[in-house]
């Protein structure tokens, strides 16, 4: 079933195989939405020893602890991230470990996968991104990748991280192009907001048809010519399939809105 591959996974994009295609020397990562910790071992494999993790459920907090490597580099810290400090409610959708709670109400994400239902419902602490470095201590220069995986949280998340923006040179960001959760954030929406502090959407993976991960780097890393070829023509898995469109169109009964390449 293609709902194993959504969500039994670490990432859907190989963070080796972006580092070496971009050239990227990655000092540190924070991972905002780390549930338990699924991509320490990429980490691992790439090198990367300096980690802050980001989870906002009580439960899924303790275990991301319990499995985390033992390090000074390593940090956790149970709170959602948000574009200002506060309390939020958590949807809690049953039958999948916590990995489609959101701060969102789920909708289209019902129809798609309806196997997860909604169930209760919690309260977490919100914090910015900004403070929750400032207040662990951390210096933002040692971390220049944010992985963030909120669902449909992302812009929230990056509203209140804009001091840690201006030293990271990339992100990789679960991105959808339909309305998964209500209000939540679309790809459109994201590829403006980063364009507007340097960066630029470079290779996306539809892993699910209509979302998915994608990888933005800061435009002053990338060679004039992949950048002219951006602009032009979207990076690497730019929009989903227009079949993957008719497809979600179907099962949900919606117009998404979207637009794909055959």
């Amino acid at each position: 079933m293609r709902v194993v591959v959504r969500y039994h996974r670490a990432m859907d994009l190989s963070l080796p195989e972006i580092m070496r295609e971009y050239r990227l020397s990655i000092r540190g990562v924070i991972h905002v939405g780390a549930h338990l910790g699924q991509e320490a071992g990429v980490y691992r494999e790439c090198g990367i020893g300096r980690q802050l993790w980001i989870e906002p459920q009580p439960d899924i907090f303790a275990r991301l602890c319990a499995s985390l490597p033992e390090s000074l580099l390593v940090k956790a810290v149970n709170v959602a991230c948000g574009e200002a400090p506060g309390v939020a409610t958590m949807h809690v959708l049953s039958g999948n470990e916590g990995k489609s709670n959101s701060l969102l109400e789920p909708k289209l994400h019902l129809q798609k996968w309806p196997e997860f239902q909604p169930g209760a419902k919690i309260d977490v602490a919100v914090k910015r991104l900004d403070d929750v470095i400032e207040e662990q201590g951390l210096r933002g220069e040692d971390f220049n990748l944010i992985c963030i995986d909120t669902q449909g949280f992302e812009l929230p998340v990056l509203r209140g991280a804009t001091r840690q923006l201006t030293k990271v040179d990339a992100l990789v960001c679960e991105v959808s192009a339909v309305e998964l959760y209500k209000g939540g954030t679309l790809v459109r929406d994201l590829d403006a907001f980063l364009c507007e502090r340097g960066f630029l959407r470079v290779k996306t993976k539809w892993a699910s048809g209509c979302s998915g991960d994608a990888l933005y780097v800061r435009r002053g890393l990338l060679s004039p010519f992949t950048r002219a070829k951006i602009t032009l023509l979207g990076g690497q898995g730019h929009v989903p399939s227009r079949r993957a469109m008719r497809e979600m169109r179907a099962k949900t009964g919606t117009h998404t809105g979207g637009q794909g390449h055959s």
